[in-house]
């Protein structure tokens, strides 16, 4: 019974090391940066609201966004990450009108520095259905 324990423990530890999934690309975790950064270009930006201890959101990490296909889309736009672990952080989640996670946008900060909201996905989804999203976003005008 011991040995049966103990290989359910190990099957268990190395499933969450390697279902974690590593994101292929890197966000800018300074999202109070970017209305500075990006007013004056009016850029295209990606935004994805998430927490640590959301499930669906290390879901998405582990398929979504661990997608080649997506990372390249993803890498066209500048993109940002909030993940809110204390109630000071979580106040961005008010400011940008988050109330599921995860949640994701694409919009860009005008001359005001405003948040100009273009489109939102919330909740989990897979990287088939992410990926045809957001290629609306990303694809170049004919």
């Amino acid at each position: 019974m011991k040995k049966l324990v103990l290989a359910m423990m190990l099957m268990v530890t190395l499933c969450l090391v390697g279902c974690k999934g590593s994101i292929g690309f890197k966000f800018n975790s300074n999202l109070h940066a970017a209305p500075i950064e990006q007013a004056e270009n009016r850029v295209t930006t990606f935004l994805y609201f998430g927490a640590d201890w959301c499930h669906y959101c290390k879901v998405m990490k582990s398929t979504t966004f661990a997608n080649k296909e997506v990372q390249k889309e993803i890498e066209k736009l500048r993109s940002f990450r909030h993940e809110g672990k204390t109630v000071a952080e979580q106040a961005v989640y008010k400011k940008y009108k988050v109330t599921a996670l995860p949640t994701v946008m694409v919009g860009y900060y005008n001359n005001d520095k405003k948040w100009v909201e273009v489109d939102r996905y919330a909740g989990y989804v897979g990287p088939e259905s992410f990926l045809k999203w957001l290629r609306k976003h990303t694809k170049k005008p004919s």
